[in-house]
């Protein structure tokens, strides 16, 4: 097989000539449209259409069943709307084709657009240890191409992609794939270029739809993901005090549950905590940890609490909800985590007994 690193220089073997194939014609055309269509395992669908002026203006427009969505990006600033077909109560919010990344939106774009069309070189975008394979010549779409598989490794997340190149150096397909089972996957083919593209009504940002107000919004850290494992900074007893690494307090098959400190001290938290415990209890699984949603010591005083005496786990955890549940498995990484809790959700404790006895298997897909 033939790899190539990123930070290395780029050798004259086939994955290497290429990835320069298509970086050169990126360069050479700085400003294109293109119409984009996904697919998923699931079988859902969307069509979209992508125009650049690189490198200072980029704007798409994604049409999924229920909404549509824009976003543009140019130096005065960022616009995104969405307009939604239906209610939001009727809307099924757990689709796996979503929308850039913002805190506005699902932190899963990653797996929807094709990320290699926004910069002149991979490693504008791409860790420095990615890895490139190539997997040789093929037939898409009609076209042929060579394609190329990246393993790349970020800090909260791991996916494969693999690109399809024809042979003027355009992208044609754009696969992402979860690293847990490549049934798992998000495609994006990528058509009819034209480089006299229109430009975009959302370029225009002294222009704002009706209703919508211009805002700026604060960066948040990247909440953390399945597979990873606890951060190993202190949390402090709330009754004594004492500190200890997170990561080695909360042991494998554990549950940790960040936690509003007056939720865990409520009738409602109460009930749900002890229903948790009975299931790890029967499971002779590992133990239930509390950590306050809130940084300093809690007001409230909940038996077996905890605290972040400076904030940065909480920072790290990210969460986006309180209670939020994580299932840390045998391996020390999580593998499952539930945000918020409703007592009638009657799907909620055996989901947490499935995933004790087998985490992998009872993901949902």
């Amino acid at each position: 097989m033939i790899l190539t690193v990123l930070a290395l220089a780029l050798t004259q073997d086939n994955s290497s000539s290429v990835v320069q194939r298509m970086e050169s014609f990126l360069k050479q055309h700085p400003s294109f449209e293109a119409k984009l269509k996904f697919s998923t395992w699931k079988g859902d669908h969307a069509d979209g259409i992508l125009v650049e002026n690189r490198p200072s203006k980029v704007a798409y427009k994604v049409t999924f069943p229920d909404v549509t969505y824009q976003f543009s990006h140019t130096p005065d600033g960022v616009i995104e709307t969405s307009s939604y077909k239906k209610f939001y109560d009727e809307y099924n919010s757990h689709g796996v084709i979503t929308l850039p990344q913002s805190e506005l939106t699902s932190s899963d774009w990653r797996m929807a657009l094709p990320v290699p069309l926004f910069f002149n070189e991979l490693k504008e975008y791409f860790p420095t240890d990615t890895k490139i394979e190539s997997t040789g010549e093929a037939k898409v779409n009609g076209v042929t191409v060579d394609t190329i598989s990246m393993k790349i490794n970020r800090p909260h997340w791991k996916y494969t992609a693999k690109l399809s190149i024809d042979h003027s150096g355009k992208l044609v397909r754009y696969i992402t794939q979860d690293p847990r089972s490549e049934k798992r996957f998000v495609e994006v083919n990528i058509s009819d270029y034209s480089f006299k593209p229109q430009t975009p009504d959302t370029f225009k940002l002294s222009i704002l739809p009706k209703g919508y107000t211009l805002v700026e919004l604060p960066d948040s850290p990247e909440p953390l993901m399945l597979d990873r494992k606890l951060p190993s900074t202190k949390i402090a007893d709330a009754a004594t005090g004492e500190q200890v690494s997170l990561a080695s307090l909360v042991g494998s098959n554990s549950m940790l549950v960040v936690v509003d400190s007056d939720w865990a001290a409520s009738a409602v938290g109460q009930k749900a905590l002890k229903d948790v415990q009975k299931i790890l209890t029967d499971q002779k699984a590992g133990q239930l940890l509390l950590l306050c949603s809130d940084p300093g010591k809690p007001k409230s005083k909940v038996a077996g609490l905890n605290f972040d005496p400076t904030g940065k786990t909480l920072d790290i955890l990210s969460i986006p909800s309180a209670p939020s549940f994580f299932l840390v498995g045998k391996k020390g990484t999580i593998e499952r985590i539930w945000c918020g809790y409703n007592p009638s959700n009657r799907q909620f404790l055996p989901e947490v007994k499935a995933a004790i006895v087998d985490p992998e298997g009872s993901r949902p897909d």
